[in-house]
């Protein structure tokens, strides 16, 4: 009873904040929703996820090279560096709340989903805001179905409801309500389109391992089995996701970029309908410009060049997917 009675009050005090107090965003958030904020009408295309949206994709050049067969799309990215699937499924909410007309698809980065946090991320103003009740719920149910330890549980989801409570009662956001967020300039966010390029040339650490990359690039094409990894925990969020945005007439589109990790759970749930259309970029034989070390920025990036190349791949890819709608 004692439980029920706490969860009820933590609910009531959540709504009651959120009600009373200003909405702002973690700060790498706030300048890009700012933006759409200002353009309602601008865009019928988001990119939504990590680095791999954020340094991968140039909205413009996936424009014009859509416009050269015959599609007119305008889109931006709304990457953010170091975002992960909940959180992304948090920032997708707002998305819609803003209720912009000319938005008809998204393409949604999966990458690899997590129910943990990572240790950088522990309390940090981005994992405490993705922590609503409902986001929550959502991870811990994929927690409690994983298979680890009981041990291992118990921390993972008493991490959870710390940010969770952190949420409700906004802890350390004093400062932003009174003084407001940082902004991101909005002419350079007209200018970019949400892109950041990663300089034309490798991190010096990635230069020296070169060698250690190209053999484990030798081995994945070796061994081009991506294995199995069970991916029901996380079919439940893609499925909401999905429901969501066809509710409000936006088409969603899955995207799993250029990885040395290969991700079996994402193209599990591809073949089981979770996800309603994937685009998949992690096969080095059947994309092996996109892992040649000359356009890599490190393991997990691409520099400008390989961005442009991945970016011109898919649009070529979408435009195949509009002609099949």
């Amino acid at each position: 009873m004692c439980v029920v009675f706490f969860a009820a009050g933590v609910s009531a005090v959540n709504a009651g904040l959120d009600a009373w107090l200003p909405q702002v965003f973690p700060a790498p958030i706030q300048a890009k929703i700012d933006h759409l904020r200002g353009h309602p009408d601008d865009y019928d295309l988001l990119f939504i996820g990590s680095s791999h949206i954020d340094r991968h994709i140039d909205p413009r050049l996936f424009d014009r090279e859509l416009a050269a067969s015959g599609h007119s799309v305008k889109s931006f990215n709304l990457g953010i560096p170091g975002m992960g699937s909940y959180e992304a499924d948090r920032l997708l909410d707002h998305v819609l709340d803003l209720e912009l007309p000319a938005l008809r698809w998204v393409i949604v980065d999966t990458d690899r989903p997590s129910y943990a946090l990572l240790p950088g991320d522990l309390r940090s103003e981005r994992s405490v805001w993705w922590h609503t009740i409902e986001q929550t719920r959502t991870v811990i149910g994929a927690t409690l179905i994983q298979k680890i330890s009981a041990q291992r549980k118990a921390d993972v989801i008493a991490a959870h409801l710390e940010h969770l409570l952190w949420r409700v009662f906004h802890v350390g956001m004093g400062p932003r309500y009174l003084w407001g967020p940082s902004r991101r300039a909005p002419e350079a966010l007209e200018a970019t389109r949400g892109f950041r390029e990663t300089r034309e040339r490798p991190s010096p650490a990635f230069a020296k391992r070169r060698g250690e990359y190209e053999e484990r690039l030798a081995r994945l094409l070796e061994d081009s089995d991506a294995g199995t990894l069970a991916s029901r925990p996380y079919a439940p969020l893609y499925r909401s996701q999905a429901r969501r945005f066809r509710a409000r007439g936006v088409t969603p589109v899955y995207l799993l970029g250029a990885l040395l990790d290969r991700s079996p759970e994402v193209h599990e749930m591809a073949e089981r309908g979770d996800l309603p259309e994937l685009l998949n970029y992690d096969d080095p034989h059947e994309y092996p410009e996109l892992y040649a070390f000359d356009v890599r920025f490190n393991e997990d990036h691409l520099r400008g060049s390989g961005a442009q190349i991945f970016t011109r791949q898919l649009a070529h890819d979408f435009g195949r997917f509009l002609e099949a709608e």
